[in-house]
């Protein structure tokens, strides 16, 4: 779907039960329709989603990479009117929680909930991004302090996986690089290795405004994720090597309005292994308003 806003145009894409549980999904490094896997999930459990493209993507306008939660906002606002939604769950995916925590911010009418998938807590210093496994250092220590060095490695993996088999499944494979669970399931099983390279394809689409992404995420944005009325349900596998399941409980221990959806055994790609966690997470959400 797309819809004109001013001079620009926005795209979405909608799945689930017609008549569910509206949720609002935000992405900006993972394709909006997800899988069919994860959308019978969906209809399964009676909701229904909204999965938003990011700028320059399935029919949207293209927008400077600086263009970031803040301005993109006031789209997800329009589409949800476009839609006649007055309020959902707002969901976000990996560094799209950031989007999604910032649009409750912005419109906390519209926000019932928000679901945050994989998005992990800000890091609040030096010594935390020091601990992180050496792949997920090697990107988020720069991405915190020195963001204009992340460019020109980035189009160098973009080049890489664009030119040959062979180069695509070298990226793939260095991409879970320090998640032992994922690498072994992008390794042993074609249909990881598929939606892997599907999200990196997705991602490099537009690869400055990924290193955007990756260097909002790498900031401590703890007043955007403490300035949030709405209850906040995070879903999180604890095998997860990038943001790990303890610093979530330790944020969450005394807040009333966290609740924590926790996946055995699952690392990045546990949205996809086990498709139910976003439906629990939904019910969670449902429970905790």
């Amino acid at each position: 779907h797309t819809l004109s806003v001013g001079s620009r145009d926005l795209a979405y894409v909608k799945y689930g039960a017609p008549e569910g549980t509206p949720v609002l999904l935000i992405h900006s490094t993972t394709p909006p329709q997800m899988t069919p896997e994860f959308r019978r999930a969906c209809t399964r459990a009676n909701i229904r989603v909204i999965g938003v493209h990011k700028p320059g993507s399935g029919g949207a306008s293209i927008r400077s990479p600086k263009n970031g939660p803040a301005e993109l906002s006031s789209d997800y606002e329009a589409i949800m009117q476009a839609e006649g939604w007055d309020r959902a769950r707002i969901a976000g995916h990996c560094s799209g929680g950031l989007y999604a925590l910032q649009f409750a911010k912005d419109y906390p009418a519209r926000a019932a909930g928000l679901i945050l998938i994989d998005t992990g807590v800000p890091f609040k210093g030096r010594g935390e991004l020091m601990a992180l496994p050496k792949s997920f250092r090697r990107t988020f220590l720069p991405a915190r302090y020195i963001p204009e060095v992340l460019i020109i490695p980035h189009r160098i993996f973009v080049a890489n996986f664009r030119r040959s088999q062979a180069g695509e499944a070298r990226v793939v494979d260095y991409f879970f690089d320090d998640c032992p669970v994922d690498q072994n399931l992008t390794r042993t099983d074609r249909t990881y290795y598929e939606i892997t390279r599907q999200i990196i394809e997705y991602s490099f689409e537009d690869v400055d405004r990924l290193v955007a992404d990756v260097c909002r995420w790498a900031q401590d944005w703890s007043s955007l994720l403490e300035g949030v009325s709405a209850p906040i349900v995070f879903c999180h596998g604890n095998e997860n090597r990038l943001f790990s399941v303890s610093r979530i409980e330790a944020f969450a221990e005394n807040r009333e309005n966290i609740e924590l959806v926790v996946v055995e055994g699952g690392g990045q790609l546990q949205v996809y292994h086990d498709t139910d966690s976003f439906p629990r997470a939904v019910r969670t959400s449902l429970v905790h308003a």
